[in-house]
């Protein structure tokens, strides 16, 4: 009886059991063509995420092989997440603000596109958008990464459920004691809206990070506390699909910005803001009319 909750029991539940059991193959199969030498890293040095997993003492011995594809999946599935929502409010604060679309798109322009034909001289003119966004431009572009920033800040994927901690002793907090051992809920959306921290917290200003900016300091002038921003968490505990998806973010939403222009189906969306719960989301989906950018 104990493992009668694992049988599907519908037909949804069926096709999800079986979708699952054929992700589990085919990561179990990549694992496999690593330690055989069949697949190799495409990073420098061999030094990717998967190639880590196997050093480990521990899941590196091949009886512990379903443990790291649990460990694969957990990544994909995590930074999945962080990475859609993102992009969908990222592309969303871009169609409500049309001057911000501008300045990502002449920084694909001046960082990514220009560099791309000077280097490659395609045939004709014709872009190969697989090489033009390629990591390396797109890690230089300062502007997007402030949008990454302040739309992690202002709608942050985790608002507040992901990150729970244990206290290592008692402290104060204000008029609240809290005892060792007690559990505690960081509330992330409270931390990125601190009047205390963050100039017109309640504004989305990509060049808050602009260390020339004055919004990039305090109410009062001064640094903002290290920890007044976790959309990842921070220290050992760091979310590990942080780099992905800020890669992911950036190659997806420039090559979307760069190759479509994008409106609101619905007019009333151009105020629009999400609500916040366990995760900061939007109550219904966001419709939006693509055409080619010519």
């Amino acid at each position: 009886m104990d493992n009668l909750w694992r049988v599907p029991v519908n037909s949804s539940e069926r096709m999800t059991h079986r979708n699952s059991l054929k992700i589990r193959a085919f990561v179990r199969d990549y694992i496999r063509g690593r330690v055989s030498g069949k697949n190799f890293s495409s990073v420098k040095g061999d030094h990717d995420f998967l190639n880590h997993l196997l050093a480990d003492e521990v899941l590196g011995k091949p009886e512990n092989e379903e443990l790291v594809v649990d460990e694969i999946i957990d990544f994909f599935i995590a930074a999945a997440q962080t990475t859609s929502n993102t992009i969908c409010h990222m592309l969303v604060k871009l169609i409500q603000n049309d001057h911000l679309r501008q300045q990502m798109l002449d920084e694909i322009q001046r960082d990514a596109i220009e560099p791309y034909l000077e280097e490659e001289k395609p045939v004709g003119g014709k872009i190969d958008l697989n090489a033009a966004f390629e990591l390396e431009r797109l890690t230089n572009m300062e502007f997007f990464g402030r949008m990454f920033n302040e739309v992690l800040r202002v709608d942050p994927v985790a608002g507040q459920a992901l990150m729970i901690r244990v206290m290592k002793r008692t402290e104060r907090l204000g008029n609240v004691t809290v005892s060792k051992g007690e559990h505690v809920l960081i509330y992330n959306y409270g931390l990125h809206h601190n009047p205390e921290e963050w100039q017109r917290p309640n504004e989305f200003l990509p060049e808050r990070w602009d260390p020339k900016s004055p919004l990039f300091y305090t109410p009062k002038g001064k640094k903002r506390h290290p920890y007044s921003y976790l959309p990842f968490s921070a220290g050992p505990r760091v979310c590990f699909g942080k780099t992905f998806a800020d890669y992911a973010v950036r190659t997806i939403a420039s090559i979307l910005v760069y190759t479509v222009d994008m409106e609101f189906v619905n007019k009333n969306w151009d105020s629009c803001t999400p609500k916040f719960n366990i995760s900061v989301n939007f109550d219904e989906d966001v419709k939006v009319r693509v055409t080619p950018r010519s």
